[in-house]
């Protein structure tokens, strides 16, 4: 075989090939996979464009057919049919645009439409520069890198899923510390205590001291100390002239709703328990402060013994050194010794009180009306005070507090500012 008749390795040069492409099928192999109506409508302008320039190419005879079907405009020189062919080799892959996701808009009109195209058509794709879904260079390292969200350490601990053993557990927790403030509650309750006392009838007559348990009522220490005042035979300056057995039977007749416990200068019902007092810290009201019954909450250690069944002295007991003075004991033998007054009369009333009484008389009911106003006067200035005493340190805790959360609410927002401003410098 000659040597002109030899098969030629290479390939048929892309001049003799034939690759004029419609517009229609250039704009649908370049718009695959566009989400933004603005990039369709930009690829549209460059393919009319290119188009265009071929044509007027063609027309003065510089067309050359093997121009590449990118979107970038192609430099129009032209080529003759002695040209080199392109070399053989692997088709360099096209990289994929990375879809960037956002809403799609359809609210936009022809003058954008123009616009879009204008702008398309004044400054090209320069398709050489790599860009990232952001559509920002990919080598541009002023891009702000992404900031890791950390879980808050200040955060309260969340909520545990409370189950059915959840549940179970936290009821027999409730039910256990119940029974333990019980038999606590009970144990404060049985616990023995003195209770100096003496009886007042005007004059303050020593009487002795009574033991009781902290959970009895105030009618049972008044029923004792009825005993003790019928044991020691006691008679107020009534009885003075009597004798000792006189008055005996006189407290033989004495009830305990005759008589009235005075604790400093309140008068207590007798249907109240002392534990109650005790237990909730009720204030005596008085000048010299301190609490009504100045007894333990707590229950006593438990102390072994070989017999069960012996009593602790009256030394070992609590309260007995307390002042008797602060606990008057007053007999009511009398019908007039407590009445029930209505502190707003009608004018009947009035009118009926002191009639028929003579001047002296009224004068005197009257001045000793007016001195027993003074003395519920002075009683409420007292508690008055005791309230604004309470309140105002109950004011000064609260400001205390208060400014301690401001301090540390400072605090965290200076820290949190100082970790924005590290964080901008870094960025």
């Amino acid at each position: 075989m000659s040597q002109s008749e030899q098969p030629s390795h290479s390939s048929t040069p892309r001049s003799f090939t034939s690759q004029t492409v419609s517009a229609e099928d250039l704009l649908k192999s370049q718009t695959v996979g566009l989400v933004h109506l603005s990039d369709f409508r930009k690829r549209r302008a460059e393919v009319l464009e290119q188009k265009e320039r071929e044509a007027h190419d063609k027309s003065l005879g510089r067309f050359t057919p093997g121009i590449s079907r990118s979107a970038t405009p192609s430099t129009g020189e032209g080529t003759d049919g002695n040209s080199t062919p392109r070399s053989e080799g692997p088709p360099k892959k096209k990289k994929k645009k990375p879809i960037s996701k956002s809403k799609l808009s359809f609210g936009d009109d022809d003058e954008e439409e123009n616009d879009s195209a204008a702008d398309a058509a004044a400054t090209p794709r320069d398709s050489s520069i790599p860009r990232s879904v952001t559509k920002t260079p990919v080598g541009d390292s002023s891009a702000p890198s992404s900031r890791r969200i950390t879980p808050n350490p200040n955060a309260p601990p969340p909520p545990k899923a409370m189950t059915k053993a959840a549940l179970k557990a936290e009821a027999e927790t409730r039910d256990a510390l119940r029974k333990q403030f019980l038999a606590m509650q009970e144990a404060v309750k049985n616990t023995e205590i003195l209770m100096p006392f003496i009886f007042f009838d005007g004059t303050n007559i020593p009487a002795g001291t009574v033991r009781v348990k902290k959970g009895d009522p105030v009618w049972l220490f008044l029923d004792r100390c009825r005993k003790v005042g019928a044991e020691l035979g006691v008679g107020g300056s009534s009885g003075a002239s009597k004798g000792r057995k006189d008055n005996r039977r006189e407290w033989a007749r004495v009830s305990v709703d005759d008589l009235m416990l005075v604790k400093g200068e309140i008068i207590v019902p007798h249907h109240y328990e002392l534990y109650y007092f005790i237990a909730n810290r009720i204030p005596s009201y008085s000048s010299t402060g301190g609490l009504l019954f100045d007894y333990s909450d707590k229950p006593p250690l438990a102390i072994s013994k070989d017999d069960p069944l012996s009593r602790p002295n009256n030394d070992d007991i609590e309260g007995a050194d307390k002042d008797p003075s602060l606990t008057k004991v007053t007999v009511l033998v009398n019908p007039d010794d407590a009445v029930a007054t209505v502190l707003n009369p009608t004018e009947d009333y009035k009118t009926s009180v002191l009639s028929g009484l003579d001047p002296n008389t009224i004068m005197e009911c009257a001045g000793r009306a007016l001195l027993f106003w003074t003395y519920q006067t002075t009683q409420e200035i007292f508690y008055q005070k005791f309230l604004a005493k309470t309140l105002t340190e109950k004011y000064t805790n609260l400001n205390t507090q208060l400014d301690k959360v401001i301090h540390n609410a400072n605090s965290e927002i200076s820290a949190l500012q100082a970790r924005v401003s590290v964080n901008i410098t870094i960025q």
